[in-house]
């Protein structure tokens, strides 16, 4: 049990420490070559672009969180400024079950090049996506213990408990083409080789309290793989060098791929219509691989026979040692297992108001291997030639966490410089937030694309 969690915990803080990626900014800044990564059928601005280390997509980060943020702990104090911890307020306000998301895309290499009908690109990234979910009994039994009114008589469910987290590397080639003058179609084939994983298949237990005897039931049961932690951790302390991430990945077994399809279509002169479905594909897990089996169990504790403790000491304690041992037995194999991607889909749709200004609305949907989730966005968006783009945008996940985003793209020469965040609200109410989002990069863009030449200057639609 004690390595069992040793294994458990020292993932989960590992990819804790890197603190579902939506980026609705991005699909906005849908010139700049980077915005392949949401929609393969997008064309950029220019005929070549070329990110390469230190020169590209630097840091591409979102966490995700359906819990609590840190003002559902504070209660301002009566006729007074300070502010009191209430964590009463924070457990009663938690969901049945919540969920962490941390997701990090780092790019090490791209090219992109546009012809008047066609693009081609290339690209190499290491992806980590990870997640975790817990209880809300895990915390509420935490603050009001098993004995009080909340729990006693019934389970405390610590169901659902567990930890997701895949890193990979991934090299894609991808296309996209003018079918006609208003239909754009586009597809990205990715190779794939796992450096790590954690993944719990199922993570269940429970405290049952007697409410007239006071003995206390404990039951649960629990799968979980892992595979090349080691290689994780050393990535995870040394994430910027991508030598280190080579390293580790030398000869590694852990294969798979995965496929982007999209698709644009003009309708009429102010309309267009975008939809991708981005990481459908899996991983196979064969190398450093270890399976942690936990059978389904009831351990009862309903306390110590004095008179027989008096008699026969060792036997009391021979009764709670064998029950501890059977429920600390944990069976361990190597066994190669599968995991899918993070998979999303998103469908969209703008319309010009003027030649430098359109309103865009878009819906995303990611299905994470431990739940779906869904987004919807609002968007403002000024182009400028192919040297200035913004966007502001409003978005919703869930149908009820909101954010406000932003994001820039400015090409000076042959430089092109980018920022964005999914959540501006974080740097103002940092208390209040639930979702932190940024991504920042530059690249070398080399001409104008035929649209842009086409259209001499404003924004256009493709």
């Amino acid at each position: 049990m004690k390595k069992f969690l040793v294994v458990i915990i020292a993932v989960v803080f590992a990819f804790y420490d890197l603190t579902a990626q939506s980026n609705f900014s991005l699909y906005q800044l849908n010139n700049i070559t980077q915005a392949q990564y949401v929609n393969p059928a997008f064309r950029a601005s220019s005929k070549i672009g070329v990110s390469i280390l230190p020169f590209s997509n630097i840091i591409n980060l979102q966490v995700l969180h359906t819990g609590f943020a840190l003002d559902d702990a504070l209660a301002t104090r009566p006729n007074s400024d300070s502010l009191d911890l209430t964590p009463a307020k924070l457990v009663d306000n938690l969901n049945d079950v919540n969920y962490l998301d941390v997701n990090l895309r780092n790019e090490f290499l791209a090219l992109t090049i546009t012809t008047k009908k066609t693009t081609f690109n290339v690209s190499l990234n290491s992806v980590v996506n990870s997640g975790i979910s817990y209880p809300k009994d895990l915390l509420r039994l935490a603050f009001y213990g098993n004995g009080g009114d909340e729990f006693l008589g019934q389970r405390a469910a610590i169901d659902n408990l567990g930890a997701d987290a895949t890193a990979y590397l991934e090299t894609g080639i991808g296309f996209n083409r003018k079918l006609t003058d208003n239909l754009v179609v586009g597809a990205k084939l990715k190779y794939l080789i796992g450096i790590g994983n954690l993944q719990t298949q199922y993570m269940n237990a429970g405290i049952t309290t007697d409410a007239e005897t006071y003995a206390v039931e404990i039951d649960g049961e629990a799968r979980v793989n892992v595979s090349n932690i080691d290689a994780v951790n050393a990535i995870v302390n040394n994430i910027a060098n991508p030598f280190t991430v080579f390293q580790n990945i030398a000869g590694a077994k852990n294969t798979g791929f995965g496929f982007d399809i999209g698709a644009t279509y003009k309708l009429g002169e102010r309309i267009r219509l975008s939809a991708s479905v981005i990481d459908l594909g899996a991983i196979t897990w064969r190398e450093g691989v270890t399976n942690y089996q936990l059978d389904a169990f009831k351990f009862k504790y309903e306390g110590v026979d004095l008179v027989k403790y008096l008699t026969d000491t060792n036997a009391v304690f021979d009764v709670i040692t064998d029950s501890l041992e059977a429920l600390t037995d944990i069976n361990e194999t190597n066994i190669s297992y599968t995991t899918n991607l993070y998979s999303k889909v998103y469908l969209g749709g703008s319309i010009n108001v003027t030649k430098f200004f359109n309103v865009g609305l878009l819906w995303y949907n990611s299905f994470n291997p431990t739940r779906y989730i869904t987004g919807l966005n609002f968007s403002a968006n000024v182009k400028l030639k192919h040297m200035l783009s913004l966007t502001a945008n409003y978005g919703v996940y869930n149908y009820r966490d909101a954010n406000v985003g932003l994001g820039v793209s400015l090409r000076t020469g042959p430089m092109q410089f980018f920022a964005m965040t999914d959540n501006a609200l974080a740097i103002i109410k940092p208390e209040s937030t639930k979702n932190l989002h940024f991504s920042f990069g530059m690249s070398f863009q080399i001409g104008k694309s035929h649209e842009y030449t086409k259209n001499g200057k404003g924004m256009t639609i493709f």
